[in-house]
């Protein structure tokens, strides 16, 4: 809207001041038909509308016979409209021509480097100045200003794009697609050359600042959109290397869910204390501990449609969602898995998302890894600490399609802090992100 806004106000002489010493525009134009300007916008005194074929000589382009392979090589830049994308100066071309169509098909009537040329049909009023010598499609026009051609082309080069777009103007413009009359018909407000000059000067200082905002508004669009995710992920992180909470360092410890844990899984915790294996720091009350020593780990068990049923223990996939995939009688559901239980997806896109089990019963299928958590009551805590540290413990391995294995997950480490400190952390991250949790 500003580009426009800004486009609108050159071509009103807005944008510039007008001087009285400017020369006459009629020195520019080889033929003055009369216009009525009544549906025209107000221009400036020493300003006159003039038809575009008045102003300047033009071609159309060619496109060789495709079918035939002689017209076809790797000799003369040919150009499409897909190579005017966004593009001021042309410097290379998709395809080329060969010197054969350069001779028989364009009689060697190649546009020069320095060329102004301009879209007509289906994108109407794409401009790019050629800084190559070239050649281009039936859907192009090469621009030659019959006066003044250097200052001339430049301010067509801002101003066609607007005047090819407005819509019908007398005999100018039908529908998206022009021709050469209504090319020829295109109609100019056209200043004296010194204001030309004046206000190109002014539109490459303007323009050249309103595509810096076009791209701090697209870095902002950017991170507003990416905002959200990259702030949760920095509350996780604090979170679990305990700065989001007040420590109580001198009377809590980890040490009786250790004693827990081990009751559960019969066999000794090893608590990692090598300072070079862990992640990041951790207050000294915390202990790091491998995911292993959750609970029993393994992958969700293989079952196909026909053995899904639409009332039964649901079933988790590998899937960005907490709602199953479907149903599976109680019967055959070999894997039990219960309240407290993760399911983790363990291949493709979805790696890294968490699935916190809150029903009596359920399963997962072949796509997922799963955790039977030994202790259910720090649940609602390593479901945070899961999310917060994805990328450290799911490690992906070096296959065509990313997925995770439960040997390599379970010999990752996570930092577990003392119950009551992992009550704080769980209240404060329920609050904020409204996450519906176990109710343990």
């Amino acid at each position: 809207k500003l580009r426009k806004a800004v486009l609108k106000a050159a071509m009103e002489g807005k944008l510039t001041e007008q001087l009285d010493n400017d020369s006459s525009v009629y020195q520019l134009i080889s033929e003055v038909h009369k216009i009525d300007n009544d549906d025209l916008w107000e221009i400036p005194k020493k300003w006159v509308w003039v038809k575009f074929g008045d102003l300047v000589d033009f071609k159309m382009g060619k496109t060789p016979e495709r079918a035939n392979p002689i017209y076809w090589g790797n000799d003369v830049p040919w150009i499409s409209i897909a190579d005017m994308n966004n593009q001021s100066f042309i410097m290379e071309t998709k395809e080329k021509v060969s010197n054969s169509a350069l001779e028989s098909i364009f009689k060697e009537q190649i546009s020069p480097k320095g060329t102004l040329i301009m879209s007509f049909k289906l994108t109407v009023g794409r401009t790019s100045i050629l800084g190559i010598d070239a050649l281009h499609n039936e859907a192009i026009i090469s621009i030659f200003p019959k006066k003044e051609p250097d200052i001339q082309k430049t301010y067509l080069y801002f101003v066609l794009p607007e005047i090819a777009n407005m819509g019908e103007t007398k005999d100018a413009i039908k529908g998206k697609t022009l021709n050469s009359k209504s090319i020829y018909n295109l109609l100019i407000p056209l200043p004296p050359i010194e204001e030309q000059k004046r206000i190109v000067e002014r539109l490459e200082v303007l323009l050249a600042e309103i595509d810096k905002l076009e791209q701090d508004e697209k870095a902002l669009k950017d991170l507003e959109d990416k905002f959200p995710e990259k702030l949760k992920n920095a509350i996780l992180r604090n979170a679990v290397s305990g700065k989001l909470t007040n420590q109580n360092l001198e009377v809590e410890t980890t040490e009786d869910i250790i004693v827990l844990m081990e009751k559960k899984k019969n066999e000794k915790i090893e608590v990692i204390k090598s300072y070079d294996k862990q992640p990041f720091d951790i207050p000294e009350n915390w202990r790091w501990i491998k995911i292993g020593d959750l609970g029993t780990m393994g992958m969700g068990q293989t079952l196909l449609k026909k053995d899904m049923v639409e009332k039964g223990d649901p079933v988790y996939s590998a899937t960005i969602s907490d709602d199953p995939l479907g149903y599976v009688n109680k019967d055959n559901n070999k894997l039990k898995l219960t309240k407290g239980d993760f399911v983790i997806p363990a291949r493709g896109a979805s790696i890294g998302y968490v699935n916190l089990i809150k029903v009596d019963e359920a399963s997962s299928t072949q796509t997922t890894m799963y955790i039977k958590s030994y202790l259910p009551s720090i649940s609602n805590y390593i479901y945070y600490c899961l999310l917060g540290m994805k990328k450290d413990v799911f490690a992906t391995t070096g296959t065509a399609q990313p997925q995770i294995t439960v040997g390599l997950t379970k010999e990752q480490l996570i930092p577990l802090p003392p119950i009551d400190e992992q009550k704080r952390i769980v209240e404060k991250l329920d609050k904020l992100f409204a996450i519906d949790l176990l109710n343990i």
